[in-house]
């Protein structure tokens, strides 16, 4: 069974080491991040958290509704190939040997080089500005719904 972290761009890093170090602090600046943004849309949604409250309004029910929420988005992308349009298809033994086969040649052939990194480094800075541009859209966005009066 392959795992995520056996996926590219994880299958670059050839010593085993270090994809554990980088997979171990990837899964946690990724909660991190997910835990800011979907606390954040709780906010904007049901308003402040106030303490000794119940159900939508507590700390602890949001928090709690904030690594569900993150459950089901990593389950719907990662797992289910972004359902809707999820297709899963059996393989054989023979089809899944020779994938596994294309893609370690593939990962062999990719050797480091500095436009692989300029491309790595775009590709991080382009994606934590996207993060926060969906930030700061956001209240744009929740101003816009109004859904009680």
């Amino acid at each position: 069974m392959e795992t995520i972290w056996e996926r590219y761009p994880f299958s670059l890093i050839k010593h085993d080491g270090w994809r554990r170090v980088v997979s171990f602090f990837g899964i946690i600046a990724i909660a991190l991040a997910m835990h800011f943004f979907f606390y954040f849309a709780q906010e904007l949604t049901w308003g402040e958290a106030i303490r000794g409250t119940r159900r939508d309004f507590a700390p602890d029910w949001r928090w709690l509704h904030v690594g569900e929420t993150a459950v089901f988005f990593l389950v719907h992308h990662w797992f289910m190939d972004n359902w809707p349009a999820w297709k899963m298809a059996p393989k054989t033994a023979a089809e899944i040997q020779r994938d596994h086969e294309a893609r370690q040649a593939m990962v062999d052939d990719i050797r480091w080089t500095p436009g692989l990194g300029w491309g790595v480094g775009t590709g991080a800075l382009v994606g934590v500005a996207v993060y926060f541009v969906a930030v700061w859209a956001l209240p744009i966005f929740y101003n816009a719904i109004t859904v009680i009066e």
